[in-house]
């Protein structure tokens, strides 16, 4: 769970970042919380949206996914000798 609060505290953080905030506060409160500060803001709202959005996660396949298997075995037989 704190691994999950830092992961979340990380999140915030990027998310403020493109807000254009300086010197957000973004602490953690407890085992579970995050409080976060944002001086001189005026659009609390705005604020909510955009620390509420979904991340999005892309994924695309590989045009031939044998040249990964084949990278992969390469790599282990450098280690391995």
């Amino acid at each position: 769970a704190d691994g999950a609060v830092t992961r979340a505290i990380e999140i915030v953080r990027n998310r403020i970042d493109r807000f254009g905030v300086s010197e957000p506060s973004i602490v953690k409160k407890g085992t579970s919380r995050i409080a976060v500060e944002l001086p001189g803001v005026s659009d609390g709202e705005r604020v909510r949206r955009l620390l509420r959005g979904t991340a999005r996660h892309e994924f695309r396949t590989m045009a031939d996914p044998s040249s990964l298997s084949r990278a992969l075995s390469s790599i282990v037989q450098f280690y391995n000798g």
